[in-house]
């Protein structure tokens, strides 16, 4: 908003109203639909489609988006590097459409490292698992995009029934990715655990 452009933002029933009326804060429009977010996303596309002078942002399926989520690589290594601390040994991170997880591999590549990834998801909602096995079922692996049938966890906004080809590829070159699924149960304790512990409120998603 602060280009003096209007913003109509498309997210699932499931959104909390938390995060729809923080959205709105913003100056955005709210339209909520869908069961899960590819199916609001579906919705965003069909409102391009009626809006000629509309143009599509993705959440994390954009090179822009990813590129700007590889920082994140260099940024702990320096703060590693300033603490003294031992070399950096693995990364957690979770997925949803793979944006994230594509700008770690990406980062690791700009920044000259390969530490294992461990990329998270709860059950219901693997689709990079899903993806992983189709890719790694062949030698050598082939880079596949599979989709899933729906959403079943509580994480619904978060779940992605597919993710997204770039993350496929990188995952594959880079072959230090270890796929970790949960049940929905096991999530909300670790939640649980986080806040007790360091008192910072953590969305599901």
């Amino acid at each position: 908003m602060a280009l003096g452009l209007r913003c109509t933002t498309f997210v699932p029933v499931s959104a909390k109203a938390a995060t729809v009326e923080r959205i709105r804060g913003y100056g955005a429009t709210v339209i909520q639909g869908g069961a899960h977010w590819f199916e609001a996303d579906l919705a965003a596309r069909a409102f391009i489609e009626s809006q000629p002078d509309a143009v599509y942002c993705p959440p994390f399926d954009h090179e822009v988006i990813v590129e700007g989520h590889s920082t994140i690589v260099p940024e702990i290594l320096e703060q590693l590097a300033e603490q003294n601390a031992p070399p950096l040994g693995c990364i957690i991170a979770s997925v949803g459409g793979g944006g994230l997880l594509a700008g770690i591999l990406l980062g690791q590549q700009t920044s000259g490292i390969n530490v294992p990834v461990l990329a998270c998801e709860t059950v219901g909602a693997g689709s990079l698992r899903l993806a992983m096995r189709a890719s790694f079922a062949t030698s050598p692996p082939i880079a596949k995009v599979e989709r899933l049938a729906g959403i079943t966890t509580i994480a619904s906004t978060l779940g992605a029934t597919a993710v997204s080809q770039q993350v496929v590829d990188l995952l594959v070159a880079n072959k230090q990715v270890k796929s970790v699924t949960m049940e929905d149960p096991r999530a909300v304790a670790a939640i649980r655990t986080f806040v007790g512990t360091h008192w910072a409120p953590l969305p599901l998603a």
